[in-house]
């Protein structure tokens, strides 16, 4: 069972098991220019007036970062402000907030409106950051001269630069310190370079010609890790441009320009490929008709095994189309859970995130419906349903320990690449929060190159992500700043 909502002006389908309450109230605008700021152990909160208005309700919720999270409140905090701002003292000095008083976090607020029977809907959210973040950011390598007159180097770390122009990143399955990303934008189309985080080494994988000097999205894994699978975003040949090409290791478990290669897939404009954890399935993403398409991985071994001819098209049955997300145009990044239950759909150029549910019988995913953002480009954390982003470009799940015993252990970590930070998605929760990234600084810009806290830290224009679950870091392209940064927990 579905329910179909109306949200900005978009509609959007959630399962009806996702809803644990529907409240119907007569509507007055919801407060606009909420804003939190945090001094001297004190929450100053302001909003504008809403018209037909007499008082105004506070609720808030709270991450404390890579720990403990707590709900939304389901009931306000303060009922019945009739004045447009409000001050919280978190000493708890006047007992008013002391379950805060050593919360070390980020704190969300919203504001309804209330007035002769009628209230608001909850307005966006403002957030401030109490105490010191548990997170840092650093750079692992590279620079930025001047001029950006640098290049690309290859060699150690210490020396190492280039990391221009979008990409997405990925570890390798059989050698977890080799760490790739695959380059989508000019100069660098269809390369993909190497860090190796044993030897501390930026080397170049597979250069241009490999790929015929067409884009390369990102790069996935078969499931017994033996094989490379690679997106190529093209549409020279039409529909029968290549879109997914297999690399097989060479001996020695290395890829390079001598590996093996062999066309998997050919469609127009693919974003993206990913494998089914659990069965071991492919799919691709297309931008030319905002599709996901499905590649039965068994049938493609066994008809190259038999010397069989395949061509990789749709004619030939190599693969199927499944489902268009919306419409046309729509540019995806394709994650999917650990579990193989669901994937996420990055709509890159819609600002949104779609989810497809997998269905076990049939063993393919599912009609999608939109989980977070309504296609409305823009910026603010909080509940899902009202979150906006502003390209979110490649995404991750890692593991909270506060889930433990959950039906969902997993946060959905991602770039949101034109909002300059990496946010979380709380599938559970239903809540997105900034991670890192956007901190203010003197000269009023949201992006910059500071390490550091992780409320202190700025980037520009990310794209790639990575997660390492051995040493609970992630890596991220800052290919504005042309660096490769890392996130820790303390």
């Amino acid at each position: 069972k579905y329910v179909e909502i109306s949200t900005k002006g978009q509609y959007i389908t959630c399962p009806a098991s996702d809803i644990n309450y529907i409240d119907v109230f007569d509507q007055l605008t919801p407060p606009t220019n909420v804003t939190a700021t945090y001094s001297d152990g004190k929450i100053h909160l302001s909003w504008d007036e809403v018209e037909g208005a007499t008082s105004y309700n506070i609720f808030y919720s709270c991450d404390d970062i890579y720990s403990s999270y707590l709900e939304f409140s389901k009931s306000p905090y303060q009922y019945n402000i009739e004045d447009t701002s409000y001050t919280i003292d978190t000493s708890g000095s006047d007992g008013s907030w002391n379950v805060f008083t050593n919360f070390n976090g980020i704190i969300y607020f919203y504001i309804s409106a209330n007035g002769e029977g009628r209230r608001s809907a909850l307005s966006d959210a403002a957030h401030v950051a109490k105490g010191r973040s548990k997170i840092t950011v650093g750079t692992l390598c590279g620079y930025k001269s001047a001029d950006d007159s640098q290049g690309t180097v290859y060699g150690p770390f210490e020396t190492a630069s280039g990391f221009n122009y979008e990409g997405s990143m990925a570890f390798d399955p059989l050698y977890p310190t080799r760490l790739y990303i695959a380059y989508n934008n000019y100069p660098n189309y269809g390369e993909i370079v190497q860090l190796d985080l044993e030897t501390k080494t930026h080397t170049l994988l597979m250069s241009k010609s490999k790929f015929e000097n067409k884009r390369v999205r990102n790069c996935a894994f078969t499931k017994d890790g033996q094989y490379m699978l690679v997106s190529t975003d093209r549409d020279d040949n039409g529909n029968e441009s290549p879109c997914v090409w297999i690399v097989k290791r060479n001996d020695d478990g290395t890829f390079s320009d001598e590996s093996s290669m062999k066309l998997l897939a050919a469609y127009k404009q693919c974003n993206s490929v990913a494998v089914h954890p659990v069965n071991g399935e492919v799919y691709f993403t297309s931008y030319y008709g905002g599709e996901v398409c499905r590649i039965d991985i068994d049938n493609y071994f066994s008809t190259v095994n038999e010397s069989k001819e395949w061509d990789g098209t749709f004619g030939q049955s190599c693969f199927e189309r499944l489902f268009s997300v919306m419409d046309p145009s729509w540019e995806i990044s394709i994650s999917i859970h650990p579990s193989g239950n669901y994937a996420y759909l990055n709509c890159i150029n819609r600002g949104c995130i779609y989810r497809t549910d997998y269905d076990w019988n049939k063993k393919k995913f599912t009609t999608p419906y939109c989980v977070i953002g309504g296609g409305m480009l823009g910026f603010s954390d909080g509940l899902s349903y009202s979150a906006e982003l502003n390209h979110p470009y490649q995404g991750v799940f890692v593991k909270n320990r506060e889930y433990s015993g959950e039906l969902d252990e997993y946060d959905y970590y991602f770039t949101d690449t034109n909002n300059f930070c990496v946010r979380a998605l709380s599938p559970m929760r239903k809540t997105l929060r900034t991670i890192t990234g956007r901190a203010p600084y003197d000269d009023g810009n949201l992006w910059g190159t500071e390490d550091g806290s992780g409320f202190e830290a700025r980037f520009r224009d990310i794209t790639g992500l990575a997660y390492d679950e051995n040493t609970k870091t992630f890596y991220v392209l800052d290919h504005n700043n042309r660096r490769i940064r890392t996130i820790k927990n303390k």
